[in-house]
C-alpha cells in the first residue's frame, strides 16, 4: 500500500496579504497532488491545517474539490484530521465535510478510524483532530483518551495514526506530547503542525512530519534550504514503512540582513539571483538606530521605485538602541506581535484570538473589506468577550418623524440593545 502524506498546506493563506501568494500556493498544491496521482497512491492523508482559515474563500473550497476529484473518482481513499487553523471556531461544519469522498477523522464518535483491505492485507487509518494542549492537563487527558479510542479494534492490522499536535521532543517552546506518549502499535504516525520535515524511527515504527507544503514564513527559508518542502510517499507493504521525500515548488521568498549604509547594495546583490519571470519577496532585516528611521524611510522609498515591479520588498527593522533582543524573544517579529496581543488578552491560552486580531490588521492593509467584516464578526463572537467585557444595555436615540409630511407614520419607539463593538473597542483601548 502506497500513501501520500500531506500536512499544513494552509490553502487560502496570503503571505503578507499578497493575493498572488495565495494563487501560487494553490498552484503548488495542484502540482503536488498531480505528483502523488502519478505514483498511483492508494490513499492520501491530510494531517491538519489543510486550510489556513476555517472559513476559506469559496473559490479555495472549489479548487480543493476540483483538484482531488480525479483521485477520488479513481477510488483513492482520502483522509483528513483538523488542525487549529481549520477547526471551526463556533458550532459549524468543517469545510472538509462539504467535499465528497473525504473521510474526516477525529471529530465525531463514529469517525475515529476506517479499516479496509489492500492486496489481501488489512489496514486501518485512525485519526484525532487537534486539541490545544496549552489549555491544561485536562485537554492532554482528553487527547490521550481519543487516541486510545481511535486505535481500539486495530490490533493485528497495519495501522496509520493521524495527529495534528506538537511533539515536545522536536519543538520545546510549545506544549506537546512526549514521544513516550505516542502509542507504539501504529506502524506509521502521520503528524502535522510542525512546518519542518522530521522522520523519527523506533522499533519498526515511523513518526513523521512532512512539514508545510510551501514557505509560509520568512523563518522557513532556512528550513527549506536544509530539508526542502513537499510531501512524503510512504510504502507500507513491507515490515517497516519506507518514506520518500517528494519536493514541490515553493514561493520565491528570500531574506537578507544588513546595516542602513549597506541597504541598497545588499538588496541588489540578493535579488540578482531572483527569477525574472515570476513574483518574488525579499525580507530585509535592517539594523539601525532609532534616530535613523526617518533617513531609512527616505532611502527605502527611493529604493522601491527602482526595483522590478514583480518584487515585493518587506523591511523588518532591528533597533540597536532599544535594548530588545528580538531573537531571544522570538525568531519572528510577526509571532512577537501575536505574543504581545495574547499577553494583552490574558495569556498564551488566548493565542488563537490573538492570531485572528493580527489577521484583521493584514486584511485591513490589503483593503479586502468583505474579509475584514467577516474577520470582525469572528472576533466579536469569540467567547472570550463574554467573560471579559460586561455588556451594558445602551439606549438608541429616538427617531422623530414629521407627521404632517408623512401621513399615518409613527415615531420610532425607543430601543435598547447590546453593543459588542462599543465594548470591544473600549476594552482594546479605543474610543468609548
Amino acid at each position: 500500500m502506497l500513501i501520500a502524506h500531506f500536512a499544513d498546506t494552509h490553502l487560502g493563506f496570503k503571505l503578507y496579504g499578497l493575493s498572488w501568494t495565495m494563487d501560487e500556493i494553490l498552484d503548488h498544491f495542484r502540482t503536488a497532488i498531480e505528483n502523488a496521482a502519478a505514483e498511483h497512491v492508494d490513499a492520501v492523508l491530510f494531517s491538519g491545517d489543510t486550510f489556513d482559515y476555517w472559513k476559506p474563500p469559496n473559490r479555495v473550497i472549489k479548487f480543493f474539490m476540483d483538484t482531488l476529484k480525479p483521485l477520488i473518482d479513481r477510488g483513492v481513499r482520502v483522509y483528513a484530521v483538523l488542525g487549529e487553523h481549520d477547526t471551526p471556531k463556533r458550532r459549524d461544519l468543517p469545510v472538509h465535510e462539504l467535499v465528497p469522498g473525504i473521510m474526516l477523522l477525529g471529530t465525531r464518535p463514529d469517525r475515529f478510524r476506517d479499516c479496509f483491505t489492500v492486496d489481501g492485507v488489512e489496514y486501518c487509518v485512525a485519526g484525532v483532530s487537534n486539541l490545544r494542549l496549552s489549555y491544561g492537563e485536562g485537554m492532554r487527558r482528553k487527547l490521550k483518551e481519543r487516541i486510545n479510542k481511535a486505535l481500539a479494534g486495530t490490533a493485528g492490522r497495519k495501522t496509520i495514526l493521524m495527529l495534528h499536535q506538537n511533539i515536545s521532543n522536536f519543538f520545546t517552546f510549545e506544549p506537546g506530547l512526549d514521544l513516550g506518549e505516542i502509542p507504539r502499535s501504529p506502524i506509521y504516525v502521520a503528524m502535522g503542525h510542525l512546518h519542518r520535515r522530521i522522520i523519527h524511527r523506533r522499533d519498526g515504527q515511523v513518526i513523521a512530519y512532512p512539514g508545510s507544503l510551501d514557505i509560509l514564513n520568512v523563518d522557513e527559508v532556512d528550513v527549506y534550504r536544509e530539508v526542502g518542502k513537499g510531501f512524503y510517499l510512504v510504502d507500507l507493504s513491507g515490515d517497516e514503512p519506507l518514506v520518500e521525500k517528494v519536493d514541490t515548488p515553493v514561493l520565491a521568498l528570500d531574506k537578507v540582513s544588513c546595516e542602513l549604509k549597506e541597504l541598497e547594495t545588499g538588496v541588489r546583490r540578493k535579488i540578482s539571483g531572483f527569477p525574472r519571470d515570476r513574483n518574488s519577496i525579499l525580507v530585509v532585516e535592517l539594523t539601525l538606530n532609532a534616530d535613523e528611521k526617518p533617513k531609512a524611510d527616505i532611502i527605502i522609498s527611493k529604493l522601491r521605485k527602482t526595483l522590478p515591479k514583480n518584487l515585493y520588498l518587506r523591511i523588518k527593522p532591528v533597533y540597536r538602541d532599544l535594548h530588545i533582543d528580538y531573537k531571544t524573544a522570538t525568531t519572528d517579529t510577526e509571532q512577537l506581535e501575536i505574543d504581545v496581543i495574547a499577553e494583552r488578552l490574558g495569556g498564551e491560552k488566548y493565542r488563537g484570538l490573538a492570531e485572528k486580531i493580527k489577521r484583521l490588521k493584514e486584511l485591513a492593509l490589503e483593503e479586502d473589506w468583505a474579509a475584514v467584516r467577516e474577520q470582525l464578526e469572528e472576533i466579536a463572537y469569540d467567547p472570550y468577550w463574554e467573560k471579559h467585557i460586561h455588556l451594558k444595555p445602551i439606549t438608541l436615540p429616538e427617531v422623530r418623524v414629521d407627521h404632517e409630511r408623512v401621513a399615518g407614520s409613527k415615531a420610532a419607539p425607543e430601543k435598547t440593545g447590546f453593543s459588542k463593538a462599543r465594548n470591544l473597542l473600549s476594552f482594546l483601548g479605543g474610543e468609548h
